[in-house]
């Protein structure tokens, strides 16, 4: 999530995509989290680990100072295990929300944003801008991210979804801008490596069928975006 996060950040800051580069912030800021909390695991494991050694060590318990130590270990170990529980189920909360499991042909039902916008670039690679709900999920299909955003059913509309070696998503409560990019043309380093290069922005049809997320300054619609961007290249 680090890795891929840096490395799109940095193609999609190129050309200015602020909602791509966002997104790819957010991506970065939670593996610190996992990262963060996996540390945290790792220094009770090793705190145990010295209890245990130093338990092991000790004889003569005939000795009442060492039968005094050996209480003492005996409670910073059932202390450790605790903190140890806890921290590992905080780890465990946070992988899950990371990760999502795949459900067969649940992507079915998502168009590409642009289907909503002008279906003449429906095809054509995209991104949002927005407000986002849970945390972003990595190495998940298409599949998985539709099956998240079905799983947040009263706030998820659609999700963003990345692939560029590992596979980003990111789940949306309210779509307000989007980039299109024109300029893969046939033959293309994206068109060539499309099984690993992806970026499409996807709405759910129940959510959006007979409207459209066309630029709306009226302010009469809740569905209309605020700023849609035209690239005419490719965002690699």
């Amino acid at each position: 999530m680090q890795d891929t996060g840096t490395t799109l950040q940095k193609a999609f800051g190129k050309v200015g995509d602020s909602g791509a580069t966002g997104l790819m912030q957010d991506a970065k800021v939670f593996a610190g989290e996992v990262e963060k909390q996996t540390k945290a695991v790792k220094a009770i494991t090793d705190k145990l680990g010295g209890l245990i050694k130093e338990a092991k060590g000790m004889t003569k318990f005939e000795d009442p100072a060492v039968v005094t130590k050996a209480e003492g270990n005996m409670e910073a170990t059932e202390e450790t295990i605790a903190e140890g529980v806890a921290a590992e189920d905080a780890l465990d909360k946070l992988i899950e929300l990371a990760e999502e499991a795949s459900v067969a042909d649940a992507a079915k039902q998502y168009y590409p944003v642009m289907y909503f916008v002008d279906k003449k670039y429906e095809s054509v690679p995209s991104t949002c801008g927005g407000a986002t709900v849970e945390k972003p999920i990595v190495q998940s299909s298409k599949d998985g991210c539709a099956a998240a955003c079905d799983a947040s059913i009263h706030s998820c509309v659609g999700f963003q979804y990345f692939e560029s070696g590992s596979k980003l998503c990111f789940l949306f409560s309210k779509f307000q801008s989007a980039f299109y990019y024109t300029g893969c043309k046939k033959g293309s380093f994206l068109e060539t490596m499309k099984e690993e290069k992806e970026a499409t922005c996807y709405a759910k049809l129940s959510k959006f069928e007979g409207t459209s997320l066309k630029v709306d300054k009226s302010g009469k619609t809740d569905f209309g975006m605020k700023e849609i961007t035209k690239a005419d290249r490719c965002f690699y």
